[in-house]
Protein backbone atom coordinates (compact mmCIF):
# COMPACT_ATOMS: atom_id res chain seq x y z
CA UNK A 1 0.00 0.00 0.00
CA UNK A 2 1.35 3.44 -0.92
CA UNK A 3 2.22 5.80 1.92
CA UNK A 4 2.31 8.87 -0.30
CA UNK A 5 0.17 11.78 0.86
CA UNK A 6 -1.48 14.17 -1.60
CA UNK A 7 0.23 17.57 -1.94
CA UNK A 8 3.35 18.86 -0.23
CA UNK A 9 2.81 21.84 2.09
CA UNK A 10 5.44 24.46 2.78
CA UNK A 11 7.25 24.81 6.10
CA UNK A 12 9.68 22.64 8.06
CA UNK A 13 7.25 19.75 8.57
CA UNK A 14 7.52 16.79 6.20
CA UNK A 15 4.15 15.59 4.93
CA UNK A 16 5.50 13.83 1.85
CA UNK A 17 5.19 10.41 3.51
CA UNK A 18 2.59 8.99 5.87
CA UNK A 19 5.05 7.89 8.57
CA UNK A 20 6.62 11.36 8.73
CA UNK A 21 3.19 13.00 8.73
CA UNK A 22 2.03 10.86 11.65
CA UNK A 23 5.06 11.89 13.71
CA UNK A 24 4.36 15.56 12.98
CA UNK A 25 0.73 15.12 13.99
CA UNK A 26 1.73 13.47 17.26
CA UNK A 27 3.83 16.52 18.14
CA UNK A 28 1.05 18.91 17.18
CA UNK A 29 -1.53 16.95 19.21
CA UNK A 30 0.69 17.33 22.31
CA UNK A 31 1.20 21.08 21.87
CA UNK A 32 -0.60 23.43 24.26
CA UNK A 33 -1.79 25.68 21.42
CA UNK A 34 -3.50 22.75 19.66
CA UNK A 35 -7.31 23.23 19.69
CA UNK A 36 -8.94 21.15 22.42
CA UNK A 37 -10.95 19.08 19.93
CA UNK A 38 -7.69 17.88 18.37
CA UNK A 39 -5.51 17.75 21.49
CA UNK A 40 -4.25 14.25 22.15
CA UNK A 41 -5.77 12.97 18.90
CA UNK A 42 -3.03 12.79 16.24
CA UNK A 43 -5.29 10.90 13.85
CA UNK A 44 -7.81 13.77 13.97
CA UNK A 45 -5.00 16.25 13.38
CA UNK A 46 -3.85 14.27 10.34
CA UNK A 47 -7.35 14.18 8.84
CA UNK A 48 -7.83 17.91 9.43
CA UNK A 49 -4.49 18.75 7.81
CA UNK A 50 -5.13 16.53 4.80
CA UNK A 51 -8.63 17.95 4.34
CA UNK A 52 -7.26 21.46 4.66
CA UNK A 53 -4.59 20.77 2.06
CA UNK A 54 -7.25 19.69 -0.41
CA UNK A 55 -9.14 22.98 -0.12
CA UNK A 56 -6.04 25.18 0.04
CA UNK A 57 -5.15 25.55 3.74
CA UNK A 58 -1.67 25.13 5.17
CA UNK A 59 -1.28 22.59 8.03
CA UNK A 60 -1.37 25.21 10.80
CA UNK A 61 -4.30 27.02 9.17
CA UNK A 62 -6.17 23.74 8.93
CA UNK A 63 -6.02 22.79 12.60
CA UNK A 64 -6.90 26.35 13.64
CA UNK A 65 -9.70 26.85 11.09
CA UNK A 66 -11.35 23.43 10.77
CA UNK A 67 -13.87 22.20 13.34
CA UNK A 68 -15.56 18.80 13.34
CA UNK A 69 -19.23 19.17 14.24
CA UNK A 70 -21.65 16.25 14.25
CA UNK A 71 -18.95 14.12 12.64
CA UNK A 72 -18.41 16.40 9.63
CA UNK A 73 -15.66 18.96 8.96
CA UNK A 74 -16.60 22.65 8.93
CA UNK A 75 -14.58 25.87 8.80
CA UNK A 76 -14.78 28.98 10.96
CA UNK A 77 -16.21 31.98 9.12
CA UNK A 78 -13.02 34.06 9.38
CA UNK A 79 -11.00 31.16 8.03
CA UNK A 80 -13.46 30.76 5.15
CA UNK A 81 -13.18 34.34 3.95
CA UNK A 82 -9.40 34.25 4.27
CA UNK A 83 -9.28 31.07 2.20
CA UNK A 84 -11.54 32.46 -0.54
CA UNK A 85 -9.55 35.70 -0.74
CA UNK A 86 -6.47 33.60 -1.47
CA UNK A 87 -8.08 32.08 -4.58
CA UNK A 88 -6.61 33.63 -7.72
CA UNK A 89 -10.06 33.74 -9.35
CA UNK A 90 -11.56 35.81 -6.50
CA UNK A 91 -12.06 39.41 -7.65
CA UNK A 92 -13.64 40.79 -4.48
CA UNK A 93 -15.71 40.06 -1.39
CA UNK A 94 -17.85 42.93 -0.12
CA UNK A 95 -19.76 42.67 3.17
CA UNK A 96 -22.30 45.19 4.45
CA UNK A 97 -24.71 45.44 7.38
CA UNK A 98 -27.92 47.49 7.46
CA UNK A 99 -28.72 48.33 11.08
CA UNK A 100 -32.20 49.62 10.21
CA UNK A 101 -33.37 46.37 8.68
CA UNK A 102 -30.89 44.19 10.63
CA UNK A 103 -29.74 42.59 7.38
CA UNK A 104 -26.26 41.33 6.55
CA UNK A 105 -25.29 41.21 2.88
CA UNK A 106 -22.29 39.60 1.23
CA UNK A 107 -21.34 40.16 -2.42
CA UNK A 108 -18.78 37.93 -4.10
CA UNK A 109 -17.31 38.24 -7.57
CA UNK A 110 -15.44 35.41 -9.21
CA UNK A 111 -13.55 36.05 -12.43
CA UNK A 112 -15.64 35.22 -15.48
CA UNK A 113 -18.85 34.70 -13.48
CA UNK A 114 -21.78 36.89 -12.37
CA UNK A 115 -21.66 38.51 -8.95
CA UNK A 116 -23.16 36.37 -6.18
CA UNK A 117 -25.24 38.21 -3.57
CA UNK A 118 -26.52 36.64 -0.36
CA UNK A 119 -28.45 38.38 2.42
CA UNK A 120 -29.50 37.13 5.83
CA UNK A 121 -31.83 39.22 7.97
CA UNK A 122 -33.24 39.20 11.48
CA UNK A 123 -36.55 38.10 9.96
CA UNK A 124 -34.92 35.05 8.35
CA UNK A 125 -33.17 34.23 11.61
CA UNK A 126 -36.49 34.42 13.46
CA UNK A 127 -38.15 32.16 10.89
CA UNK A 128 -35.32 29.66 11.34
CA UNK A 129 -35.77 29.91 15.14
CA UNK A 130 -32.21 31.20 15.52
CA UNK A 131 -32.85 34.72 16.82
CA UNK A 132 -32.44 34.84 20.60
CA UNK A 133 -31.07 31.30 20.74
CA UNK A 134 -28.68 30.74 23.65
CA UNK A 135 -25.05 31.34 22.72
CA UNK A 136 -23.66 33.61 19.98
CA UNK A 137 -27.13 34.32 18.56
CA UNK A 138 -28.01 35.99 21.85
CA UNK A 139 -24.68 37.69 22.59
CA UNK A 140 -23.50 38.59 19.06
CA UNK A 141 -26.57 38.47 16.79
CA UNK A 142 -25.21 40.93 14.20
CA UNK A 143 -22.04 38.88 13.87
CA UNK A 144 -24.03 35.69 13.36
CA UNK A 145 -26.17 37.32 10.65
CA UNK A 146 -22.97 38.38 8.91
CA UNK A 147 -21.49 34.88 9.17
CA UNK A 148 -24.60 33.27 7.70
CA UNK A 149 -24.70 35.67 4.72
CA UNK A 150 -20.96 35.19 4.21
CA UNK A 151 -21.16 31.42 4.30
CA UNK A 152 -24.00 31.22 1.79
CA UNK A 153 -22.38 33.66 -0.67
CA UNK A 154 -18.91 32.11 -0.58
CA UNK A 155 -20.23 28.58 -0.93
CA UNK A 156 -22.40 29.60 -3.87
CA UNK A 157 -19.47 31.32 -5.57
CA UNK A 158 -16.80 28.70 -4.83
CA UNK A 159 -18.73 25.43 -4.51
CA UNK A 160 -16.09 23.55 -6.52
CA UNK A 161 -13.15 24.89 -4.51
CA UNK A 162 -14.73 24.46 -1.06
CA UNK A 163 -15.97 20.91 -1.78
CA UNK A 164 -19.16 21.26 0.23
CA UNK A 165 -17.64 22.44 3.51
CA UNK A 166 -19.86 24.79 5.55
CA UNK A 167 -19.07 27.33 8.24
CA UNK A 168 -18.73 26.12 11.82
CA UNK A 169 -21.12 28.87 12.89
CA UNK A 170 -23.80 27.40 10.62
CA UNK A 171 -23.01 23.77 11.42
CA UNK A 172 -23.57 24.38 15.14
CA UNK A 173 -27.11 25.54 14.44
CA UNK A 174 -28.10 22.23 12.87
CA UNK A 175 -29.22 19.47 15.25
CA UNK A 176 -27.38 16.19 15.20
CA UNK A 177 -29.19 13.15 13.78
CA UNK A 178 -29.99 12.06 17.33
CA UNK A 179 -31.54 15.47 18.11
CA UNK A 180 -33.64 15.86 14.97
CA UNK A 181 -37.35 15.73 15.80
CA UNK A 182 -39.28 12.77 14.48
CA UNK A 183 -42.25 13.92 12.41
CA UNK A 184 -44.93 11.62 13.77
CA UNK A 185 -48.38 12.39 15.08
CA UNK A 186 -48.55 12.04 18.84
CA UNK A 187 -49.77 8.58 19.85
CA UNK A 188 -52.30 10.16 22.20
CA UNK A 189 -54.20 11.64 19.26
CA UNK A 190 -56.84 9.23 18.02
CA UNK A 191 -56.51 8.40 14.34
CA UNK A 192 -60.05 9.61 13.74
CA UNK A 193 -59.14 13.07 15.05
CA UNK A 194 -56.14 13.29 12.71
CA UNK A 195 -58.27 12.32 9.72
CA UNK A 196 -60.84 14.95 10.62
CA UNK A 197 -58.22 17.67 11.15
CA UNK A 198 -55.34 17.55 8.59
CA UNK A 199 -53.50 20.32 10.48
CA UNK A 200 -52.57 17.67 13.06
CA UNK A 201 -50.46 15.83 10.49
CA UNK A 202 -46.66 16.25 10.82
CA UNK A 203 -44.93 19.04 8.92
CA UNK A 204 -42.99 18.17 5.78
CA UNK A 205 -39.40 17.26 6.61
CA UNK A 206 -37.17 20.34 6.07
CA UNK A 207 -34.16 20.15 3.77
CA UNK A 208 -31.12 18.58 5.43
CA UNK A 209 -27.78 20.47 5.47
CA UNK A 210 -26.05 17.80 3.39
CA UNK A 211 -28.83 17.90 0.78
CA UNK A 212 -28.60 21.68 0.56
CA UNK A 213 -24.82 21.46 0.10
CA UNK A 214 -25.30 18.94 -2.69
CA UNK A 215 -27.76 21.21 -4.52
CA UNK A 216 -25.42 24.19 -4.11
CA UNK A 217 -22.54 22.16 -5.53
CA UNK A 218 -24.61 21.09 -8.54
CA UNK A 219 -25.70 24.70 -9.13
CA UNK A 220 -22.08 25.81 -9.00
CA UNK A 221 -20.99 23.12 -11.45
CA UNK A 222 -23.74 24.14 -13.88
CA UNK A 223 -22.68 27.81 -13.54
CA UNK A 224 -26.29 28.99 -13.45
CA UNK A 225 -26.81 32.69 -14.06
CA UNK A 226 -28.74 34.78 -11.53
CA UNK A 227 -31.67 34.95 -13.95
CA UNK A 228 -31.81 31.17 -14.37
CA UNK A 229 -31.65 30.71 -10.59
CA UNK A 230 -34.49 33.21 -10.16
CA UNK A 231 -36.66 31.41 -12.71
CA UNK A 232 -35.93 28.06 -11.08
CA UNK A 233 -36.76 29.37 -7.59
CA UNK A 234 -39.96 30.97 -8.89
CA UNK A 235 -41.00 27.65 -10.41
CA UNK A 236 -40.43 25.93 -7.06
CA UNK A 237 -42.18 28.83 -5.26
CA UNK A 238 -39.22 29.49 -2.96
CA UNK A 239 -36.82 32.37 -2.33
CA UNK A 240 -33.94 30.24 -1.01
CA UNK A 241 -32.93 26.58 -0.82
CA UNK A 242 -33.77 26.53 2.92
CA UNK A 243 -37.46 26.69 1.99
CA UNK A 244 -37.33 23.39 0.08
CA UNK A 245 -38.55 20.23 1.77
CA UNK A 246 -36.17 17.27 1.88
CA UNK A 247 -38.27 15.10 -0.52
CA UNK A 248 -38.65 17.97 -3.00
CA UNK A 249 -34.93 18.75 -2.84
CA UNK A 250 -34.05 15.11 -3.49
CA UNK A 251 -36.41 15.14 -6.47
CA UNK A 252 -34.64 18.21 -7.91
CA UNK A 253 -31.24 16.55 -7.41
CA UNK A 254 -32.43 13.45 -9.27
CA UNK A 255 -33.65 15.58 -12.18
CA UNK A 256 -30.38 17.50 -12.43
CA UNK A 257 -28.13 14.45 -12.17
CA UNK A 258 -30.22 12.51 -14.70
CA UNK A 259 -29.97 15.35 -17.21
CA UNK A 260 -26.31 16.15 -16.48
CA UNK A 261 -24.45 12.91 -15.63
CA UNK A 262 -21.06 14.67 -15.67
CA UNK A 263 -22.20 16.91 -12.81
CA UNK A 264 -23.42 13.88 -10.88
CA UNK A 265 -20.02 12.24 -11.35
CA UNK A 266 -18.26 15.37 -10.05
CA UNK A 267 -20.37 15.31 -6.87
CA UNK A 268 -19.67 11.60 -6.38
CA UNK A 269 -15.92 12.30 -6.46
CA UNK A 270 -16.23 15.13 -3.92
CA UNK A 271 -18.44 13.02 -1.67
CA UNK A 272 -15.95 10.16 -1.80
CA UNK A 273 -13.20 12.46 -0.53
CA UNK A 274 -15.43 13.78 2.27
CA UNK A 275 -16.38 10.30 3.39
CA UNK A 276 -12.73 9.54 4.13
CA UNK A 277 -12.93 11.87 7.12
CA UNK A 278 -16.23 10.78 8.61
Amino acid sequence: MSTQIINQPTGFMDFSRLDAAIECCKMIARASFCPKDFRGKPEEVLCAIQYGMEIGLSPMQAIQSIAVINGKPSIYGDGLIGLCLSFSECEYIDEQFDEKTMTATCKVKRKGRPEVISAFSKEKAMNAKLWGKDGPWKTYPERMLKMRARGFALRDAFADRLKGIITAEEARDYPSKEERPINVVSSIKPAIEVMANPSLLPEVEPILPETRDRLMFLMGELQLSDEVKRQWFNKLKISSLEELSEPKAQNEIQKIETKYPDVAEAWAMVNEVQNQYE
